[in-house]
């Protein structure tokens, strides 16, 4: 405790000149009271001349008070000798009147007169209580008329008051003690708390500022990853189809397994990111789970028949009808995890569980992924939910993978109202499950599924300021048979809107001069002020994240595609918006 500390008697000297004026309308009220009840005994011109004295020091005092607070920036030091005047002053004024009723009054009004000064002293406590040596100074001069009393007297009254006074002015200068402790225990808590709360939103600015940081690096480096990985993937896919011998095709398709293999890692650790920032949002639509899970099944068959392993979906319970849920991200779960089982398990196969039942407003479905492969050890089975963590993590290890699948299947299966626990498979293996309450859907219509499109010629316009990717896409988009005309950067692709007529444009979104946002937003003003019909334009780009997307969204295009550039999907996605 640091009772000198400027803080504390910074707040001490407030506590008091907050509380004063309270006090000194207290002291004119009761000098007037014992104005009032001494006046029988005593000439009214004396009374009448020491109320005015009393009355007269507490308004100074009530002037100080009005003064400390119109002050900007008090000096608590030069404040606090101002109290001590104050106080001593009041102090004085009460004890000279207090010795001259004491001793002159009939014992009835002597025992009304050491009743006040002694009541002065106790309700002066949690005023000057913050301040010691004004609270000693306060009571000693209120308490000494009754000693001088006591001192002087000839009854049994007056020594009995003046022993009372005595023992009454140390336990009143003990609770001063105790009561100023306190307060200054206090004051310097709530500094500490205070200090506390300020490192704590330092730490946490700089954590939200690491992390974003963080988030901004993987995004810069994806991005960068993305750009000459697009060419590897385009030129690997248009040699594929080309004509090869057994040998270069071979190859070919070990670049292009390669690049897949690279893409999911960096799709992996853009996830994490993401996860971690709070960029995670989910997209909540009408699905038929029935038909994802017969999709993902089939898309793993291929997989366990290559290492002769059986791949089962089995119901237990009703089949649902339309739900509603994220299923992008639900597949991605069921993905991690059966990709997970079938990587790990060498005889036998893995059966994909689905246990259904019905609720009031949707179903409850538990899925279950149960695998006959290596197991989990028990020490490493807490752990295989942390970041990099893998369930054979010697440098030998035969299986690769960043050991990010399963934190980010945790995320996913969190934000969607569930949790992945594992256990091990008494037969041997492992069992992942986790379980989610999805919600009946009324909403979803199988007959709205798009038909497949009929390909015809278009006139594309391509921005792209990258010569290597610029080259894969004109010439995927001229094996699609379409008519492309390329703009090296925004402005380009602006001016080239103007003079000929296009189907529809593939827009990257950075690019020098003018990037693909300001020139979308260019081109839609183009469109207001003229009247043309809304021209399609698709983002194909290396900006991953969902606030690319929603830019792109939010500048007026139609469509978000990354790169690297699939030429199946590119194909679908102009075919759905020529």
């Amino acid at each position: 405790m640091n009772s000198s500390d400027p803080l504390v008697l910074h707040r001490t000297t407030e506590l008091i000149y907050r509380n004063s004026a309270a006090g000194q309308f207290i002291c004119i009220i009761t000098a007037t009271i014992l104005v009032v009840a001494q006046s029988g005994a005593h000439e009214l011109a004396s009374l009448l001349m020491w109320w005015c004295i009393a009355s007269g020091v507490a308004v100074y005092r009530l002037w100080c008070t009005r003064a400390y607070q119109n002050t900007d920036n008090p000096h608590a030091r030069l404040w606090r000798k101002r109290v001590n005047f104050g106080v001593g002053l009041t102090g004085l004024v009460w004890g000279i009147g207090g010795v001259f009723l004491m001793t002159t009054s009939p014992e009835s009004l002597k025992l009304l007169t050491a009743f006040i000064l002694a009541g002065m002293v106790a309700g002066a406590v949690p005023v000057l209580g913050a301040m010691l040596s004004a609270m000693r100074i306060f009571a000693v001069l209120m308490l000494t008329p009754i000693l001088i009393a006591a001192c002087f007297g000839q009854t049994r009254v007056d020594l009995f008051l003046g022993l009372l006074s005595v023992i009454y002015l140390g336990v009143m200068l003990k609770s001063s003690k105790l009561f100023n402790d306190a307060l200054v225990d206090s004051i310097l808590l709530e500094q500490k708390q205070a200090n506390l709360v300020e490192q704590l939103v330092i730490a946490r600015n700089a954590a939200e500022a690491a992390s974003q940081a963080k988030t901004e690096f993987i995004a810069n480096v994806s991005h960068e990853i993305r750009t000459p990985m697009n060419g590897i993937v385009g030129m690997a896919h248009l040699l594929a189809q080309g004509e090869l011998s057994p040998q270069q095709r071979e190859e070919v398709e070990i670049i292009r397994s390669s690049s897949d293999l690279l893409l999911a890692l960096i799709n992996d650790v853009l996830d994490v990111s993401k996860i971690e920032a709070g960029y995670l949002h989910l997209d909540i639509q009408a699905f038929d789970l029935k038909d994802l899970l017969d999709g993902l099944v089939q898309m793993f068959q291929v997989a366990a028949h290559n290492k002769g392993l059986y791949l089962n979906l089995v119901w237990d319970g009703q089949l649902p009808g339309p739900v509603e849920s994220d299923p992008l991200r639900l597949r991605q779960i069921l993905v991690n995890l059966i990709g997970n089982a079938l990587k790990f398990t060498h005889q036998g196969g893995v059966s994909v569980c689905i246990k259904t039942e019905q609720e009031s407003l949707g179903w409850r479905i538990g899925f279950s992924i149960i695998d006959s492969g290596i197991g989990i050890a028990p020490d490493r089975m807490p752990h295989v939910f942390d970041a990099f963590i893998q369930a054979d993590g010697s440098l030998t290890r035969q299986y690769g993978g960043t050991g990010l699948g399963l934190t980010i299947s945790q995320h996913l299966a969190n934000a969607l109202g569930g949790s992945i626990t594992v256990a091990a498979n008494p037969d041997g293996g492992s069992i992942f499950s986790f379980e989610l309450l999805l919600n009946n859907s009324y909403l979803f219509h199988p007959e709205e599924i798009h038909e497949p499109f009929e390909p015809r010629s278009l006139h594309i316009l391509l921005a792209e300021d990258n010569p290597t990717n610029r080259l894969v896409a004109l010439r995927l988009l001229e094996k699609m048979g379409h008519q492309v005309i390329c703009a090296e950067n925004g402005e380009i692709a602006v001016t080239l809107y103007q003079q000929h007529q296009f189907d529809l444009v593939l827009m990257d979104m950075q690019m020098p001069v003018m990037d693909g946002l300001l020139a979308t937003k260019t081109i839609r003003q183009l469109e207001a002020q003229s009247g043309a019909p809304r021209l399609p334009i698709i983002a194909l780009t290396a900006n991953a994240l969902d606030r690319d997307r929603e830019a792109c969204m939010a500048a007026g295009m139609d469509c978000f595609l990354t790169k690297p550039i699939r030429s199946e999907l590119l194909a679908e996605t102009i075919g759905i918006y020529s």
